[in-house]
């Protein structure tokens, strides 16, 4: 039987460690959301590879867009609810960077509650919710 070492097993992430390369981020979920964008630098005719691994969210659509940061801030790809693995493919135009950026929105006709506690004699009680971005508010 064949024993892994620390020198094997260093020498083979030594090896896998350039080819790997992948960002993790939480997206939070808004009605009007502010893009999350990812940044890498391109060359002029260079193949983009883009792989979105989105998991599944209650209520919730993610767009992806992908622009460059030319002077003409040319789109390249726009997409809407995209949903589990997702690959997608451009060619850049010019020298310079191609970014990627997601947008998650909360679904119309979501309810969305936020809880303020106000003070109303011997208890609290809470008052406040918002539905498709109008505001109901209690007045304690």
């Amino acid at each position: 039987m064949a024993r892994i070492t620390t020198l094997t097993l260093l020498a083979f992430f030594a090896f896998i460690a350039p080819f790997t390369h992948a960002i993790k981020f939480a997206l939070p979920a808004s009605r009007l959301p502010i893009p999350k964008c990812i940044w890498n630098a391109a060359h002029t005719h260079a193949l983009v590879i883009v792989t979105a691994n989105v998991g599944p969210g209650a209520n919730q659509r993610v767009d992806i867009e992908i622009l460059d940061s030319t002077p003409h801030r040319n789109v390249y790809l726009s997409k809407r609810d995209i949903k589990g693995e997702t690959r997608l493919a451009v060619t850049a135009h010019g020298e310079g960077e191609v970014g990627v950026c997601f947008k998650n929105y909360l679904s119309s006709g979501m309810f969305v509650v936020t809880v303020v506690r106000c003070l109303a004699g011997n208890g609290w009680r809470y008052r406040h919710q918002a539905r498709q971005g109008m505001e109901y508010v209690a007045h304690c």
